[in-house]
This record gives structure tokens, C-alpha cells and sequence, in this order.
């Protein structure tokens, strides 16, 4: 899928799909179709809630040049299977990926350092949170996704 105002700007600032019907209406669940989004590396940000009930996307992958994934940006994206969070990316917001039910393992990358409350929330498949051992700030025990805690 082409985002076509995402590509007519040298820098686009803000992409926000859910407000956007005619992006969004394929993406929604009166369609039948099922999508993949590669957002061009020309986003630097992407809006709250961005995403939120596109029902049919299924892969998406978020580029270097977005650095934060905004609150609730694919709550409810039901049939995401596929995330890929490139390197760069800083924060994930607060139920970023609520409700997506067939979402079974993601790779947080080290550039990530800020985590919203309960991301992952109701992704009843959800396996597998991968963060490196060396991460400054997250790690994984027992397949839960935890901030190291701070000593001074």
C-alpha cells in the first residue's frame, strides 16, 4: 500500500491514517482485503492512534526516521501478525499495540529506551518480546517485557 501524501513532501511531519478516510477505508473492516505498509523513511512522525482499528493490515514496518511509536498507534489492529520497529525508534506509547490478537513475537531494538504502560496489552498470542541482553534500559524475563530499574 502507497500512502501517497507520505511521498509528496521532501519531510512529511505527521502521518495520522485514522484520520484520514481515504487511506483508512481500505485498512478498515468493510474491506476484504489484506495490507502491508512500508512507511518511506521521508515520515519523521506518525500520529496517536494513527492506525487504530485498521482492521486488515497485516505487516508493517516503521522506519529510522519516525523516532517514537505514539499512544494506542495499532490498538485494535486485529489482523497485525507482523511488526519490524527499526533501530532509531525511541519510545513505544502508552497500549501501542493493544488488541492485536495475531501478533506473536517482536523485536524491540537498543534505540528504544521509553515504554508506555501495558503496550502489549490483550495480544493474546504474543510469545515472544526480544530485547538484546546488553539493552540499556529493557529486558525480558519470562517472556514480560520490564524496565531495568535505575540505581544511583
Amino acid at each position: 500500500l502507497v500512502i501517497p501524501w507520505a511521498t509528496a513532501s521532501p519531510r512529511t511531519q505527521v502521518l495520522g491514517c485514522w484520520k484520514y478516510g481515504h487511506v483508512a477505508a481500505d485498512l478498515r473492516k468493510d474491506s476484504n482485503s489484506r495490507h502491508s505498509i512500508a512507511i518511506p523513511d521521508s515520515v519523521v512522525s506518525i500520529g496517536e492512534k494513527a492506525f487504530m482499528e485498521c482492521w486488515n493490515l497485516s505487516s508493517i514496518a516503521i522506519p529510522s526516521s519516525v523516532t517514537s511509536i505514539a499512544d494506542y498507534m495499532f490498538a485494535n489492529c486485529y489482523g497485525l501478525s507482523d511488526v519490524v520497529i527499526s533501530d532509531g525508534i525511541t519510545s513505544i506509547g502508552k497500549s501501542a499495540f493493544s488488541d492485536c490478537i495475531y501478533l506473536t513475537d517482536i523485536s524491540i531494538p537498543d534505540s528504544v529506551t521509553s515504554v508506555g504502560s501495558n503496550p502489549f496489552e490483550y495480544c493474546v498470542q504474543l510469545q515472544t518480546i526480544r530485547v538484546s541482553p546488553d539493552h540499556p534500559t529493557l529486558k525480558v524475563i519470562d517472556d514480560v517485557l520490564f524496565e531495568k530499574t535505575k540505581r544511583g
